[in-house]
């Protein structure tokens, strides 16, 4: 077979650009003609797999947006997933390279615990006939999806071994955070929480997302927090688990509720665990010493941020290092 000319690879991309955009710009319901939506390396990520993860965002923004506004957010959704998929076949290949493999027994347990949900190996096979699957490929995407998940944490693990955190890092940061440690808010708190660990899948933690955001509407139409989060941790037929409890919430989303009253409940809180959505029992501010205590929490979090920081820029030289190219726009 000859070279393609250089025109020619023009008017290829050209083309698959225009069949990417085109259900966009005609209409969000229509007919997807599939095509490329980006390269990685060797490996192709079609758009039919985008869009199959846009679905379950789309539904949620029909319901409250139309016109330019819900394409907007669409489109700007897509992009964010199509970066975590990019990202995801990054960590396969790196995966392929150190020669890290996922057991058998691993991939029975994760497809178990699917089949579970759904009651029968009857039911779980007509809904993967659903979407257009085989047993096998159902079985592909989980193996893949703990195989990123593997070598994200062989990675993290790595990288924490390569963090030191100092006394004086310890005491520089409480030198410069000193007034805001002066009083801390110490809050208690009635949780609902789903679990999504950040290296699922974007459509599995949006389906895990959407089981609050069903309580949340409950709550915004009267029901009360506490009798629906115990009626929530009881029900056995709900697609997930939810917990409930009380105490303090991740050290990550103290931020995000540090303004909130008592009896006030929460928008839905995403953390590197998954989900949650709380209800404000106590709050009061606490005099803050540096203690043992306080050092210890410091150091934590300095080494969770030099850890996150040091994961990003490894991610982002994975990325340079690769040959991506993105075609949907």
């Amino acid at each position: 077979m000859g070279r393609i000319s250089g025109m020619m690879l023009c008017r290829l991309r050209c083309l698959v650009c225009f069949l990417i955009v085109l259900p966009w710009c005609v209409n969000v319901e229509a007919k997807i003609i599939d095509g490329i939506a980006a390269v990685v390396n060797d490996d192709v990520i079609l758009q039919s797999e985008l869009f199959e993860l846009v679905e379950p965002y789309r539904r949620e923004y029909a319901a409250k947006y139309s016109g330019k506004d819900l394409n907007d957010r669409l489109r700007a959704t897509a992009r964010a997933l199509l970066d975590a998929v990019i990202e995801r076949q990054l960590l396969l290949q790196e995966a392929a390279r150190r020669g890290v493999e996922i057991e058998e027994s691993m991939i029975d347990e994760a497809v178990k615990g699917i089949r579970d949900r759904f009651g029968s190996d009857e039911e779980l096979r007509k809904a993967i006939a659903e979407q257009g699957e085989t047993m096998a490929t159902f079985r592909k995407k989980h193996e893949e999806d703990l195989l990123a998940r593997k070598i994200s944490q062989v990675r993290l693990r790595e990288i924490d071994k390569e963090v030191t955190i100092s006394e004086q890092d310890v005491r520089d940061f409480y030198e410069k955070h000193k007034e805001e440690l002066a009083a801390e808010p110490k809050m208690e708190f009635l949780k609902m929480f789903v679990s999504a660990d950040s290296s699922l899948p974007p459509d599995e933690r949006a389906m895990r997302r959407g089981v609050l955001k069903k309580a949340m509407a409950e709550v915004e139409g009267g029901a009360d927090f506490e009798e629906l989060a115990e009626r929530l941790a009881q029900d056995d037929d709900t697609s997930v688990t939810v917990e409930i409890g009380r105490g303090d919430l991740p050290a990550e989303l103290n931020s995000a509720v540090l303004s909130m009253r008592e009896g006030e409940v929460s928008d839905i809180l995403e953390s590197e665990q998954g989900f949650y959505v709380v209800k404000v029992l106590r709050s009061q501010f606490e005099k803050v010493t540096y203690s043992d205590e306080l050092r210890a929490r410091i150091r934590s979090a300095l080494r969770k941020q030099r850890v996150q920081e040091k994961w990003n820029d490894w991610l982002k030289k994975l990325r340079e290092d690769s040959r991506v190219a993105i075609y949907f726009r």
